[in-house]
C-alpha cells in the first residue's frame, strides 16, 4: 500500500451520502475527492471540489477589492487601517 493508511472522517450518514455523490458526481474516489481540495491539488475542471480556478481567483480579487474598499471607508471617516467596529 505504498505506506498509506486509512484514516477515519467522522460524519453522518447524510454527510457520507452527499460526500459520496459529490465524489461520484467529480469521477473520483471518496479519498481522492476528499484529499485534492484539502491539499490544494489542481488536478482537471473541479479542482477544489466546489470552485474552479478561474471561479477561486474570481472569488479573490472579489474579496481584495472589498478590502480596499472597507480601507478607504475607514480612511474616509477617520478611523485609518486596523480600526475595529462601528460608532453608532
Amino acid at each position: 500500500m505504498n505506506g498509506k493508511r486509512a484514516r477515519s472522517v467522522y460524519c453522518s450518514p447524510e454527510e457520507r451520502e452527499a460526500i459520496a455523490r459529490g465524489a461520484g458526481a467529480a469521477g473520483k474516489s471518496i479519498s481522492r475527492f476528499l484529499l485534492d481540495p484539502a491539499l490544494d491539488r489542481e488536478d482537471g475542471d473541479d479542482a477544489a471540489g466546489v470552485l474552479t480556478q478561474e471561479e477561486r481567483v474570481e472569488l479573490r480579487d472579489g474579496i481584495r477589492g472589498l478590502a480596499a474598499l472597507l480601507e478607504a471607508v475607514r480612511e474616509a471617516h477617520g478611523g485609518g487601517a486596523g480600526s475595529e467596529g462601528t460608532q453608532a
